[in-house]
Order: structure tokens, then sequence, then C-alpha cells
């Protein structure tokens, strides 16, 4: 008889040993959440490669930014390990609401979704994919299995390169609190980031920095090119040519890098479709990641109530059955 019984695979680890990285106080990192427009930001940067890429080379004809100058390291999943021990006194993140930068993780590397639109995988992402996602062969089916509403506890007690898929919705459960290590945007979820990484946390109801006087920038997706360009103003000095980088780096570059990697609106096999129902069990399961989320937003020096507002606004639309007004706390303008 046919062996039918899905087989726990447990993924090898890979061994990589990357040298130490001297980070100096007066420069700022940035930190590219998975699926937030980072690849983006990364492009107009020239500092924005991974410890994995060697040496970053950049366009000669890209304008270097006050941002861009002020970027010394990047930090992406190579590298987030780093975060805690880095001596950046600054650090911009790219951030996008917890539902979509969740969807669209969990249907970027769809096995049927990159065959569609060719996505470059490596040859485990290749073995392991149609294992990682036959318990949720679609989102409404992911959706459907989270059945412990907002607890973050599940019944996985594997290491987190492992993956079992004899009991589906632990499986989904594990996945959407980021304890399974293939899926890795939802690995390195906002609750990895900011709590173990950028040692956010709370005492007393009042929002945090631990460990170091960190300064916190966000860029949302939802506003890329506003943010980008505010935080700029914010940080230039005397010495930049602000006539000159503005134009150049967003019309030119960035656009044609955002175009190349922009798959919204594709006709892809597996799609965003959900009932009402799924986006109810789905949003509950988010609720500490939007938490984690609205921290970034509040302890942000470059937003102000309204932009933190029309987060909230967006948050609403995605997830009408969350209460964001106890997530909230008055941030001065």
């Amino acid at each position: 008889m046919t062996e039918t019984t899905p087989r726990r695979h447990e993924v090898p680890q890979r061994r990589l040993t990357l040298p130490p990285r001297k980070s100096s106080s007066n420069t700022a990192g940035f930190v590219h959440m998975g699926k937030t427009g980072g690849s983006t930001i990364s492009s107009l940067l020239q500092n924005g490669c991974n410890s994995l890429s060697g040496s970053c080379e950049r366009s000669t004809n890209l304008t270097d930014s006050p941002v861009s100058k002020w970027v010394e390291h990047y930090y992406h999943v190579p590298d987030f390990w780093r975060l805690p021990q880095a001596n950046h006194r600054s650090f911009i993140v790219s951030i996008r609401d917890p539902y979509d930068r969740t969807v669209s993780a969990l249907l970027y590397h769809h096995p049927e979704n990159a065959k569609f639109y060719q996505l470059q995988q490596t040859t485990r992402q290749q073995k392991l994919g149609p294992l990682a996602y036959q318990c949720f062969p679609t989102l409404e089916a992911f959706a459907s299995l989270l059945q412990r509403g907002n607890s973050t506890d599940c019944n996985y007690p594997y290491r987190h390169n492992v993956i079992e898929p004899s009991d589906c919705s632990e499986l989904a459960c594990a996945t959407i609190h980021g304890k399974v290590r293939f899926f890795t945007h939802l690995f390195f979820n906002y609750r990895n980031i900011v709590e173990t990484k950028l040692l956010l946390s709370e005492n007393n109801g009042n929002i945090i920095i631990t460990d170091k006087q960190r300064q916190i920038y966000v860029l949302r997706q939802e506003h890329l090119w506003e943010d980008w360009t505010t935080l700029n103003q914010l940080v230039a000095t005397a010495d930049d040519d602000k006539s000159n980088w503005q134009e150049t780096t967003v019309n030119n570059e960035a656009n044609k890098f955002q175009s190349h990697r922009n798959i919204t609106g594709l006709n892809v096999p597996v799609t965003r479709e959900i009932s009402q129902q799924g986006r109810h069990k789905l949003c509950l399961a988010l609720e500490t990641e939007y938490i984690a989320y609205f921290r970034l937003l509040q302890v942000a020096i470059n937003m102000n109530d309204n932009d933190v507002a029309d987060c909230q606004r967006i948050a609403r639309q995605n997830c009408p059955n969350l209460n964001f007004s106890v997530m909230l706390r008055t941030k001065k303008s």
C-alpha cells in the first residue's frame, strides 16, 4: 500500500559562521522586515546588502540621500541575529500592516505561486515547499485551521527547523506565531524583532526601550515615498544637496526595482481570497502581532498621531473584529 501519512521533516540547519561586524553609535541600521517594501528601500542605500552578499555594489548613478549616508548596515534574515549587539543608536524599520504582511508572506512562497511568477528558490525550498504547504493549499484553508483564537500557545513541541504536518491545526498555529523556521518572514515577525532584537518592552503600561537608548524610525509600505522623503528631510544636514537626491532617487532607481518585484494584481493560482469567518480567525491569531506593530509606531520618532491613526484605519479595515483602541496610547505630535 502507498504510504499516505505525512512524515515529519527536519530541515537541516546550515552552520554558517558569519564574521563579527563593527557598528558605530552615530550611524543607523536599516531593519528590513520581510514583505514590507524593504527591498525597494535597500536599492536606495549604498550599504543595502546583507552579509552573504559580499561587497555591496550599487549603481554609480545612485545619488546618495541623507538616509543612505546615515545607514551603516542593512539587517535582513541573515543578519537579524546581530541586532541586539549592534552599536547603532538609531534604527530604521520597514513596516506594513500585519494582516497584509502575513498574507503576502504566506502566499509568496506557496509552491504554486512560486512557479507562476518564476521565483528563484533554493533546492531546499523547492523540496520542502510541497510538504510545508500540504496542510493549507489556500489562504482559506490556513485560516480555518486556526482554532486557538488570540492565544500564542501551540501544541507543537518540535524545534523550529522541524516541519510536522501530522496535525495541520497545530502546524498552522506554529506557523503564524513564528515557530517554524521554513516560513522565514513569519518566523521573523514583529514580536520576534521588537521583543528580542530591538528590545522594546512595556513597563507599567509605558512603552520603553531596554538595554540601550535606541531611536526608532519607521518606513510604512503604505506611505513608502512619503515616509522616505520625510525621513530624509528629518536627518539631512546643511551639507546635503536637497535639490538633487529626492527626484532622482525615487523616480529612477527605486521605481525600476519596485516594478521588477511587484506581483500585486497578478492572477496567481493561490489568491488572497478569504471568507469573513476565515478573516475573523486569522485576525484573532494576529492580535499579538498588531500589539508589537503598534509599539513600533508609537516609539517611532518620525510618526505623529495622524500617522498612527492612519495605520489604525488600515488595521480596522483588515481586521474589524479586533479592538485596536486598547493597543494604542496617546503619542505627542
